[in-house]
């Protein structure tokens, strides 16, 4: 765990050393990318790791996707699918065709347990009817964060050839599909979508992970990945992207850390993991929506000048597909996050 934590940190510091004005990110994106391999190689603890063989898992098989299908029947002993295995759904009975699939993938050094899943399945299951398939890459994502980034590919395509068979065994649309990712699980989802023989009908990216994920659209998520994709950018210019990559980005307390809430967030797990805590909270209080402005940047949304500008809301699972650009809001530091309040009512 110690040797995580520290090439961990090394990346996110050079991510952020190169990323120091979010506002202007895109211009530095580049070469972010391109120089902090290089840098982690010129340092002790990157040359110690990266000569070491056994941190380099050299391939990716279809046994390191685990999926995890929930419904409201079987919500406490989900069927266990290995090696894409559709065949064990059908025998099951347990899969609905009839209602919606909603896929949750999680990021580094997580696992099918772990709090993203769970909270999001919990929100799912209590307000909605439907097939929760909750992906385990956890056999990667446990191993150091460069073996995991390089997977993402591999995940992502035997998760779209998985949900290519569902919809083929059962007639299904691929708009009763909906991918959400969190961090590098995000770009898991991308690339689901990315190799769906049709379109699936949204994607939801949280904070989607930075380090060492390229400018190349094949890499990460992006907006043809879905009919629509919805972003929450909780980190951004660290451990997640600052720069737009969907139909529509929301950026609470302007999309970087710290959260309200994450106090001496300096490896920014907190706020990274704000992003499903938000969508998880917009799922399950959905009475009460996190409204938002479209504004050019928060300093503009801090100013008031965007009080009069488009509004639109971050969540839930049937966001506003109207929205388009970026979106600027304001957040409580715990739960319910959202602020009490409509902007119709001004």
């Amino acid at each position: 765990m110690v040797r995580k934590m520290q090439l961990l940190a090394i990346v996110c510091c050079l991510a952020v050393s190169a990323s120091a004005y979010p506002d202007n990110y895109s211009q530095y994106y580049a070469k972010i990318n391109q120089d902090t391999l290089m840098k982690l190689r010129k340092t002790t603890f990157g040359q110690e790791y990266l000569s070491d063989n056994r941190n380099l898992k050299s391939s990716v098989s279809l046994s390191d996707l685990n999926l995890y299908l929930y419904t409201r029947e079987n919500r406490k002993t989900p069927l266990h699918i290995t090696n894409n295995d559709v065949e064990s759904v059908v025998s099951s009975g347990i899969f609905n065709p009839n209602k919606r699939i909603i896929s949750i993938t999680h990021g580094w050094n997580n696992d099918h347990k772990s709090e993203c899943n769970t909270e999001l399945l919990d929100a799912i299951l209590d307000t909605h009817d439907v097939n929760v398939l909750v992906t385990d890459w956890g056999s990667i994502a446990h191993e150091f964060y460069i073996p995991a980034e390089q997977a993402v590919p591999d995940i992502g395509r035997f998760l779209g050839d998985f949900i290519n068979q569902l919809v083929s065994k059962y007639g299904l649309s691929y708009k009763q599909v909906t991918l959400i990712g969190h961090s590098l699980g995000a770009h898991v989802a991308g690339a689901a979508g990315a190799i769906a023989k049709e379109k699936v009908s949204l994607i939801i990216g949280l904070d989607p992970a930075l380090p060492l994920i390229g400018r190349d659209p094949d890499l990460h998520l992006d907006p043809t990945d879905a009919e629509f994709v919805h972003i929450i950018h909780t980190c951004g210019g660290f451990l997640g992207f600052f720069d737009p990559l969907g139909h529509a980005d929301f950026y609470p307390n302007g999309g970087v850390d710290a959260q309200p809430g994450c106090f001496l967030d300096l490896l920014g797990t907190c706020s990274h993991g704000r992003s499903f805590k938000y969508l998880a909270d917009s799922i399950s209080n959905s009475k009460q929506k996190f409204w938002a402005y479209k504004c050019k940047n928060y300093a503009t949304y801090e100013n008031r000048e965007c009080d009069n500008n488009e509004v639109s809301f971050m969540g839930t699972l049937e966001p506003d597909r109207s929205a388009s650009g970026s979106y600027f809001l304001e957040t409580h530091a715990a739960p319910p996050y959202a602020y009490d309040f409509n902007p119709f009512e001004k």
